[in-house]
This record gives C-alpha cells, sequence and structure tokens, in this order.
C-alpha cells in the first residue's frame, strides 16, 4: 500500500488510515462499483473504509 514505483516497497507504519476512492473509476466497468463505494463513505465523509495496520513488518521484527 506504500509503494514507490520503480524504487521500492515501504510498509505503512502501525496506525490506522482513511482509504481515499479514486477521484473516477479506473475503467468503464468499474463505475457501478465506484458509484457504489462513494454511496458508503466513513462518517467524516472523507474516505470509503478505514484501515487499521498493527505491529511491525516481518522484516523489522
Amino acid at each position: 500500500m506504500n509503494t514507490v514505483w520503480g524504487t521500492g516497497y515501504f510498509p505503512l507504519p502501525p496506525g490506522s488510515y482513511t482509504v481515499l476512492p479514486p477521484d473516477v473509476p479506473h475503467d468503464a466497468n468499474m463505475t457501478s462499483i465506484h458509484e457504489a463505494l462513494l454511496s458508503h463513505r466513513t462518517v467524516d465523509g472523507r474516505g470509503i473504509a478505514l484501515l487499521t495496520v498493527k505491529g511491525k513488518p516481518e522484516r523489522e521484527r
């Protein structure tokens, strides 16, 4: 979820993150899914989900 294209993968640190929807569907076939996501926003209206990361990445243990 936290990748810099072409340079590597960096795990998200523990915490809570708001998952934001894309501005527009990436594919015309995804329009109905995109509309469903937008109609089920989080309480604050900003996101479509809350992602909670717990613990440490395997390589840091």
